[in-house]
């Protein structure tokens, strides 16, 4: 996650639709062509962690050695504009494996209709801009007979969605990153593949016919996208950042903070538990008397409050129940506010010349 913000993967995208609808023939377009073509997506921060989450919950399940099953789930997003999509969240959704429709052809994860509708409308109550605007998967590489009926499956919340391929076993920061992926940023490396980059991958359909009488296919092929933060995205992600790989506990600032504060108790009390024992051995005899540590300890002494004293304690109840007053007054004069602004709305709407006209 250190690389979110640094080093945006840019990654080329075909525009599908254009091809596909007009001539039915897919012919690989002039570069000044495709660059007007050409869509972006704008990817959020708080995709991946959740995407990455899921896969490590998923993995924590099983037993060391086990390789973790695929998990899938849907990114939810919006358009702005003609040309570019943001995605913002994602849900994990289960699924059923089911015989493909290719003879012979590997078995085929089918989404849970029912727990994908209810999740979207959660997700429309709060976020009403928000759709499905693809799905995403993890693995090392596309494996298109499984993977374009996943994707047709989505084509009736989205006539176009993307796909997001995520690949756990990429090697981030390693120090042979020459065996990253061409220009872009684009890495669809194996196991044990090292890349400063980050371990994921946008695609979209484009369909392809030779000519008229040949009936079309559709293929995936990248597409580019950008890193989009917003301001608490860039919090957390700073705290993810900072989580040291050789140590269990988080190096976030506010982890930092109180590191140090806990630091400071520490040394604090093993210095008055020295300077307890060094007391103690003075009564005893063990140790000869130095004037001048039993002045500093006296004053240090009658610095701390008077904690068990009884005017201690009742100033202390005295203060106490003063702010509870004022808090308990505060709530007051707030609910007979709310109280008078429901009165006004009341009267303004069933006043007695309303009620007279029948309304």
């Amino acid at each position: 996650p250190g690389t979110l913000l640094l080093d945006p993967l840019q990654i080329r995208r075909f525009d599908a639709s254009t091809t596909s609808r007009t001539t039915r023939v897919a012919r690989t377009p002039h570069p000044e062509q495709r660059r007007a073509n050409m869509e972006a997506y704008k990817l959020h921060p708080l995709v991946l962690v959740q995407v990455s989450d899921h896969h490590t919950r998923m993995k924590a399940q099983l037993p060391p050695g086990e390789e973790p099953p695929r998990v899938l789930g849907c990114l939810l997003g919006f358009q702005t504009g003609n040309r570019e999509v943001e995605i913002c969240n994602s849900f994990e959704v289960p699924y059923t494996m089911t015989p493909s429709d290719v003879p012979g052809g590997p078995d085929v994860p089918v989404f849970n209709t029912t727990f994908l509708g209810q999740q979207q409308e959660r997700y429309k109550q709060t976020f009403s801009q928000w759709d499905v605007v693809g799905w995403y998967s993890t693995g090392q590489e596309v494996v298109p007979q499984v993977d374009l009926q996943i994707h047709r499956s989505l084509a009736a919340l989205n006539e176009s969605p993307v796909f997001m391929l995520f690949n756990p076993k990429a090697n981030l920061g390693a120090a042979n990153s020459g065996a990253a992926g061409g220009a872009g940023g684009k890495s669809d490396g194996g196991p044990g593949v090292a890349t400063k980059d980050l371990p994921i991958s946008l695609y979209e359909t484009v369909v392809h016919a030779t000519d008229a009488t040949t009936a079309a296919h559709q293929t995936f092929e990248p597409a580019e996208y950008k890193i989009e933060t917003v301001e608490a995205e860039r919090i957390s992600v700073d705290h993810v950042a900072r989580m040291s790989a050789e140590q269990s506990a988080p190096a976030g600032q506010y982890v930092a903070h109180l590191g140090s504060v806990a630091s400071a108790v520490e040394m604090l009390n093993s210095r008055v538990e020295t300077l307890l024992l060094h007391l103690h051995d003075v009564d005893a005899g063990r140790t000869p008397a130095d004037h001048g540590v039993l002045r500093a300890a006296a004053a240090l002494v009658k610095q701390l409050p008077a904690a068990g004293s009884g005017n201690f304690r009742k100033g202390f109840l005295a203060e106490y129940n003063d702010t509870l007053l004022i808090t308990y007054l505060a709530a007051v004069t707030k609910g007979t506010a709310e109280l008078d602004v429901y009165t006004e709305r009341f009267n303004t709407a069933y006043d007695k010349h309303s009620r007279r006209r029948g309304f």
